[in-house]
């Protein structure tokens, strides 16, 4: 146990295939531990779908991916008793968790594993693995034959988000191929949601393809436990499930649609760093995803973003997407989805929902959706932010002027990795034998510098103005 109260909390979760146990392993007033907590995650939908028979590789990644989620959940970063006064700290969590073949998550994938978390939650985490018993090991369906799609398939993940939705009503318009969209949901309002896009893009027109929807999560869990609101891990269960989805269909490769600037995430300012900036699918995870399927399928794997040189606004523009666009309202993009607090879809001041608005204004949707959905309308006239929402407009803002000096300097590109050094990781990422490192350098640099000029034409900065007048 850590004496020290204020060195990093140490977490230690045992599971079972339908619960499991926590123990806190720092100093407490009382315990914290408990166990016999249930959880879920259907992925026997995939295979059920297509009539397929799940390898012991694919549903130990699932349930492996379905454990650092519930993990993640259940390590707040904030002292169980200083919660309201203590600052997040950092965490080291240890997972022992059965699966069907423990050999093979000994070696390279509990190392990947353990980068890949790092990568998302900027955490120490550390995989302990048993074999599963056979008497506790989950009933799976097995079928006598697959049943294979008339055409090839291609999978994306479609997560009911406006990037997704847009990506989506793409991929559509390849009538050569059956299209799978697969989505994973922890409540029921983002299913419902997720369903009604999927019956817009496939009306009329069912033989294109099929929606999946993975439930997962916690039928309900124990009283008095707060709960990590972060959630990096759940990038990690998404991820699996678009790949238990493709190989389990013949695929080696699915597709994620969402932005670059979205993807890539850059930091506002040096205030913020580690767990604080999501990496969902920022090209780092995607390669630690990548390899470690890879390494547990025995064949090379590949996660592809056709929106990773695309704007938010770009990513939505088109004729198709015109004639598909009155499924936008039913698109969620806020942090706090769903938004109980103001009652509203989205609460239209944090960073997710700003860069929705702007995309929306820029690409000539802004009408596609009643403005009374967000709870506050940064592009209404005369509206003036309360002081974190201008806070957020705020950042905006000083990052994009930021930008615009280095793409204004005699070298851009070496202004611009100083500034932001973890563009020179994404930089080696992605180049390779056909894309050579100052290829991808200039379309880095065009990313940003037409994403600077859309915050330019956008008419969210002039409620910050009325709140700095205000003040």
């Amino acid at each position: 146990m850590s004496r020290d109260p204020q060195g990093p909390l140490r977490y230690h979760f045992d599971f079972r295939p339908e619960h499991f146990a926590r123990r806190c392993q720092f100093v407490t007033k009382r315990s914290h531990d408990f166990a016999g907590q249930p959880f879920f995650c259907r992925y026997d939908r995939i295979s059920t779908s297509f009539s397929r028979t799940l390898t012991p590789q694919l549903q130990d990644l699932m349930e492996v991916a379905t454990a650092a989620y519930l993990a993640d959940r259940f390590a707040p970063r904030r002292h169980p008793e200083r919660s309201e006064q203590s600052v997040p700290m950092n965490r080291r969590i240890r997972l022992s968790l059965p699966v069907r073949l423990p050999n093979l998550w000994k070696r390279r994938p509990a190392q990947l594993l353990g980068d890949l978390m790092f990568c998302l939650a900027a955490d120490e985490w550390e995989f302990t693995f048993t074999a599963t018993a056979a008497e506790a090991a989950l009933p799976q369906q097995s079928y006598l034959l697959d049943v294979s799609p008339e055409r090839e398939a291609a999978v994306m993940l479609f997560s009911g988000g406006l990037d997704s939705y847009a990506g989506a009503v793409r991929q559509l318009c390849d009538p050569d191929q059956f299209h799978v969209l697969v989505s994973g949901y922890t409540h029921n309002r983002m299913a419902a949601e997720q369903v009604a896009q999927s019956k817009i893009l496939f009306e009329g027109r069912r033989q294109l393809g099929h929606h999946v929807a993975v439930p997962y999560g916690m039928p309900a869990k124990v009283a008095g436990i707060r709960l990590e609101s972060s959630q990096r891990s759940r990038s990690l269960i998404h991820l699996s499930i678009g790949a238990l989805t493709a190989l389990s269909l013949g695929r080696r490769d699915f597709s994620i649609y969402e932005n670059g600037i979205g993807a890539l995430n850059l930091p506002f300012d040096a205030s913020q760093s580690g767990w604080e900036v999501s990496r969902a699918v920022h090209p780092k995870v995607l390669s630690l995803m990548e390899e470690l399927i890879g390494e547990i399928t025995g064949e090379p794997f590949q996660i592809r973003t056709p929106f990773l040189f695309s704007t938010k606004a770009e990513s939505i523009v088109g004729a198709e997407m015109m004639r598909y666009c009155h499924g936008i309202r039913h698109t969620f993009s806020c942090d706090r989805f769903p938004n109980y607090r103001e009652r509203r879809r989205q609460c239209g001041v944090c960073s997710s929902c700003v860069l929705r608005r702007l995309a929306l204004e820029i690409a000539g949707f802004r009408n596609a959706e009643p403005a009374d959905e967000y709870a506050y309308d940064i592009t209404a006239h005369g509206f003036v932010p309360h002081p974190s929402a201008a806070f957020v407009l705020d950042k905006f803002d000083a990052q994009t002027h930021r930008l615009r000096q280095c793409l204004d300097s005699e070298q851009p590109w070496l202004e611009v990795s100083r500034l932001f050094p973890e563009l020179r990781e994404v930089e080696f990422l992605l180049a390779n034998r056909k894309t050579g490192v100052k290829d991808i350098e200039a379309s880095l640099l065009s990313l940003y510098a037409r994403h600077i000029g859309e915050w330019s034409n956008f008419s969210g900065p002039a409620a910050l103005q009325r709140y700095l007048c205000a003040a």
